[in-house]
C-alpha cells in the first residue's frame, strides 16, 4: 500500500511542471518562404499549345503538390511581434511549359520576457525561455481546401479575366463541353490550444483539379487559373500571460 500511495504522489507531483509567468511578455514570430516548380503533363483544349503570347487552356485532374524545399532569397525574414500568426501551403499552375508551383510559408514563434524585467526573473527561468520553454493559450483555426472540374452550359462555364464581355466560356473541348472549377472539399477546425514556443506548418495540400488559361499576350493577357490550399493561423488569447515548462530531474 505504501508504495502505490507514494507512486500516485510522484506522479501527480510530476504534472506540476509549468510555472505561470506573472511578468510582461512580448510574442515573437519571423517567416521561412519556401518555393517550388515542377513538371507536368496537362491535357491541352480546343487544340491550343502552351504560349507566352496567344490563348492557351489546358487541365489536369487529380494532380498532387509536392513539399516546397527550396528556401526563397531573404528568409528568413526578421523577428517581429504578433498577436496573430499563419502558415500556408498551396499549389498553381504556371508557366510555359506548364509547371506545378509549389509554395509553403511556415512561421516560427515564441515568447519572450521584456527585456526591461529581466532582472526580475531568476536566470534559471530566463535559460528556460532563451530555449523556447515557453506556453500560451490560443486560438488555432485549420483550413484545407481543393477543387474539382465540371462540365457545365457554355453560361456557367469558367471565364478567363480578360475574355470579352458576352464571348464564350474560356475553357472548352472541340466537342461542345464546357468547364468550370468548383470546391470540392472544404476542411475547417478551431480549437483552443496550450501551445510552447516553436515552429507553424501547415497541413499537406490536398490532391485537385487544376486549370492553367491566357487570352493574349501581357499585359493584358496573363495567366489565369485556380490554386489548391491549406493554413493554420494562431491568435492569441487576449490578456494572458507566458508559463514556462520545468523539465524533470
Amino acid at each position: 500500500m505504501y508504495g502505490e500511495v507514494f507512486t500516485r504522489l510522484a506522479k501527480a507531483a510530476n504534472l506540476l511542471d509549468k510555472l505561470r509567468l506573472d511578468v510582461p511578455i512580448v510574442f515573437k514570430y519571423r517567416t521561412f518562404e519556401y518555393r517550388d516548380d515542377h513538371a507536368v503533363s496537362l491535357t491541352e483544349l480546343d487544340g491550343t499549345n502552351c504560349t507566352t503570347t496567344g490563348t492557351c487552356r489546358a487541365y489536369g485532374d487529380g494532380l498532387g503538390v509536392p513539399e516546397a524545399t527550396t528556401l526563397n532569397f531573404g528568409s528568413p525574414s526578421a523577428w517581429g511581434t504578433w498577436v496573430s500568426i499563419g502558415a500556408l501551403k498551396a499549389g498553381q499552375l504556371v508557366g510555359c511549359p506548364y509547371q506545378m508551383a509549389s509554395v509553403r510559408t511556415d512561421t516560427e514563434y515564441r515568447a519572450e520576457i521584456d527585456p526591461a524585467f529581466w532582472n526580475a526573473v531568476p536566470t534559471a527561468v530566463l535559460d528556460l525561455v532563451n530555449l523556447g520553454s515557453t506556453g500560451f493559450l490560443a486560438i488555432k483555426f485549420t483550413s484545407i481546401e481543393n477543387e474539382r472540374r465540371e462540365i457545365v452550359a457554355d453560361v456557367d462555364g469558367d471565364r478567363c479575366p480578360t475574355t470579352p464581355p458576352g464571348g464564350p466560356a474560356h475553357w472548352f473541348d472541340g466537342g461542345g463541353e464546357y468547364y468550370r472549377w468548383v470546391r470540392n472539399q472544404l476542411i475547417e477546425t478551431t480549437e483552443c490550444v496550450l501551445v510552447t514556443s516553436g515552429l507553424l506548418t501547415a497541413p499537406a495540400v490536398l490532391s485537385s483539379d487544376y486549370k492553367i488559361g491566357r487570352t493574349g499576350a501581357l499585359p493584358a493577357g496573363g495567366f489565369c487559373g485556380n490554386v489548391a490550399t491549406s493554413g493554420v493561423r494562431l491568435d492569441l488569447i487576449s490578456e494572458q500571460a507566458a508559463f514556462v515548462i520545468v523539465p524533470l530531474t
